[in-house]
């Protein structure tokens, strides 16, 4: 069982297609180990069309998370941008996740995915609508 807990929120909950986007995500650690605390700190991957400059392609990233105490969280926000070339379609961000003990030594790592959903709007469909299915949401 993982010792970290790992959860993300858009705002906004999804893209625009065929436009520049500009979103935060919102990536809250939590220590579910009620004996010791952890340094964290975690890679990110955001492929294009995700960036995580607003002017220029930028793929790889780190936040440096902090120190866990036992059973508390950590909430770190992230901004993500797109070009005007996104197409709809579900980007996915990978997480690398490192837990490092008090001696330094890397205690547990993790791999965690979340996505994020491009909506397009077409002729017939309202704002907001899933071109997936092309159903309202």
């Amino acid at each position: 069982m993982a010792t970290i807990e790992m959860k993300t929120n858009f705002e906004p909950n999804s893209l625009k297609a065929f436009m520049k986007n500009e979103l935060r995500m919102k990536v809250n650690f939590k220590n579910t180990d009620r004996e010791h605390t952890y340094w964290c700190e975690s890679d990110i991957v955001a492929k294009a069309p995700l960036s995580l400059a607003h002017d220029m392609p930028l793929e790889t990233g780190r936040i440096r998370v902090g120190i866990l105490k036992p059973g508390t969280e950590i909430i770190k926000t992230v901004n993500l941008y797109t070009l005007p070339n996104n197409f709809p379609d579900d980007y996915k961000i990978k997480f690398t996740v490192y837990l490092y003990d008090d001696e330094g030594a890397i205690h547990e790592r993790v791999e965690e995915t979340s996505s994020i959903e491009c909506r397009g709007n077409y002729p017939g469909t309202k704002e907001g609508a899933s071109t997936s299915a092309n159903v309202k949401s």
